[in-house]
């Protein structure tokens, strides 16, 4: 039971930490590359990137309200009086959803940043 305890608490935290890792990351790319950049590989720029462009802006907010949310969250969930088994799926649970929305976030960018325009330019 200690070891689950442990484990879940682990995977949590290391969830959060994936959020605002993510967030830090979106952030910089931004600062690097700013919106003028869009057509640095070349004239065309693929439908997706200009889309990505347009919204990324939001992503490093999105994904630190995700880990304040997440937190609350899991202290609702622990407080709660359920079993034990119950509060470590839903820790556990939040932390796949956290895992899964900075890596599908983080690849967006990096996919319509530094993959789609090269190979909609041919460079």
């Amino acid at each position: 039971m200690k070891a689950r305890l442990a484990l879940t608490i682990w995977i949590f935290v290391a969830s959060i930490a994936t959020l605002i890792a993510g967030a830090e990351t979106i952030a910089g790319v931004r600062r690097a590359f700013p919106d003028n950049g869009q057509a640095m590989f070349g004239p065309r720029v693929p439908a997706f990137t200009a889309a990505v462009y347009a919204q990324s802006a939001d992503y490093p907010t999105v994904l630190v309200i995700a880990a304040i949310a997440s937190i609350v969250l899991a202290l609702y969930f622990w407080r709660s009086s359920r079993p034990f088994e119950t509060k470590a799926f839903a820790a556990t649970l939040l932390a796949a959803i956290n895992m899964s929305l900075a890596a599908s976030l983080t690849m967006s960018i990096l996919v319509a940043y530094f993959m789609l325009p090269k190979l909609a330019n041919g460079s």
